[in-house]
């Protein structure tokens, strides 16, 4: 059963941070897409060990096209 404070607890703790498919959905994008944002610097994520995880914030922030420092937009084209 949870307590009054347990949930006030639970309330106050941060996000989960994401996995690069929890981002691929959020975006509507390919897991290849999100990777290689990544590997272009386009798209900030942090190593936990060998894996790749995102903050949520900076993710929505990505897709709104708030610019941090260093970050840029790169038009898609259509072939």
């Amino acid at each position: 059963m949870t307590t009054r404070d347990d949930s006030a607890t639970l309330q106050n703790m941060p996000e989960a941070l994401w996995r690069a498919e929890d981002v691929a959905d959020f975006l509507r994008c390919s897991l290849s897409m999100v990777y290689k944002l990544r590997r272009e610097g386009k798209m900030p994520a942090i190593h936990v060990g060998a894996l790749l995880r995102f903050n949520p914030d900076q993710v929505r922030a990505f897709a709104r096209g708030d610019l941090g420092a260093g970050a840029s937009i790169v038009p898609l084209t259509r072939k």
